[in-house]
């Protein structure tokens, strides 16, 4: 009876945790047919406060990107400003938990949209954009992203984009970038930058998981790191579970501390056949042999299972402030630090 009456307690204290915590998800890749009115019941099943939404596919132009905008600031609209708000400041985070909303975070995933116009990134920061990742995957104008054979590091133009988005207040994202592009951006960026999705290349060499000396330095400038639930960041074939991907947040946080360590899972709301087969087709040397109902680990298929994750912490006896910190607050931190 003592060992039922202590699992009932910690199930307990998880749902209270979780209830009260502020909850970024710091990456989520749903596109614009599957970003619909019906995804606000999974949302607030997920007891989210705030999640980063990529709005523009990695290869849309400037005038693509702005019809992918204007398709998701309907969808919010059409659920209503009572149950979900576009945050454009970390108090207007604080804010959505007081009054039980979602606050969605607007993002890009490459820097293909500006071309090689730099003023644009004003239009997008006007525009409520408020995290860019500089590359997606390949070369662009700014820097080689992490499937490039030959990583030159950041461009000449990458150079003034970089000091830019400090000016501005976004984000830098390093999720995708190639090694030195990563380090030349760390090295340059005046401001903390994040790996909004990622794990550790030391657990399992995927192309897109950091080395350690990225995760470090990314650390050392005050960032944080989401940890991605993408089953082939963690093996070659075999499924992943949710015990994988805590294991992942307990190497990040014994390696760099847990005020760097976050949630940032890179899911897809309603991922069909369809969607997973096109993903698989552009980019082989990322989605590997997983088909689309093994892509996420067993125990994190959707954004309905976010509890999961403030249980499992419970359980490995993390401490409320710690868990707090990784569901959110280390997030928060960095957004008041570089949104304006």
């Amino acid at each position: 009876m003592s060992t039922i009456s202590s699992m009932d307690r910690e199930k307990e204290k998880a749902m209270e945790l979780h209830k009260n915590s502020i909850i970024v998800q710091a990456l989520d890749f749903t596109p614009e047919d599957k970003f619909t009115p019906e995804i606000y019941p999974a949302l607030k099943a997920s007891g989210i406060t705030a999640m980063n939404l990529t709005i523009s596919r990695p290869y849309y132009n400037f005038q693509e990107t702005l019809l992918s905008l204007y398709h998701y600031y309907s969808v919010i609209e059409d659920i209503g400003s009572q149950k979900i708000q576009v945050c454009k400041t970390a108090e207007d985070i604080k804010k959505a938990k007081q009054s039980n909303q979602v606050a969605i975070i607007l993002g890009l995933q490459n820097m293909k949209p500006i071309d090689d116009k730099i003023q644009l990134l004003t239009i997008l920061s006007k525009l409520g954009i408020r995290i860019i990742q500089l590359t997606y995957q390949n070369r662009n104008l700014v820097g080689d992203g992490c499937n490039e054979k030959n990583d030159c590091g950041l461009t000449r133009f990458g150079e003034k984009v970089v000091p830019e988005m400090n000016r501005l207040g976004l984000l830098i994202d390093l999720s995708h970038v190639g090694p030195q592009t990563t380090m030349d951006a760390l090295e340059l960026s005046e401001k903390p930058c994040a790996f909004t999705h990622t794990c550790a290349k030391a657990r399992f060499d995927h192309i897109r998981n950091k080395t350690n000396d990225q995760l470090q330095a990314l650390s050392d400038k005050g960032g944080v790191i989401g940890i991605a639930a993408y089953s082939p960041f963690y093996h070659h074939t075999q499924r992943p579970t949710i015990e994988d991907y805590l294991d992942q947040i307990d190497y990040v946080a014994e390696l760099v501390g847990v005020d760097h360590v976050g949630i940032g899972l890179d899911l897809v709301y309603n991922r069909d056949p369809a969607f997973h087969e096109n993903v698989k087709k552009t980019y082989p040397e990322v989605v590997m042999s997983y088909q689309w109902d093994t892509i996420y680990p067993e125990g994190l298929e959707n954004i309905t299972k976010l509890p999961s994750i403030t249980q499992g912490l419970v359980n490995r006896g993390y401490s409320n402030r710690d868990i707090k910190k990784i569901l959110g607050t280390n997030f928060l931190r960095l957004f008041e630090k570089i949104w304006k």
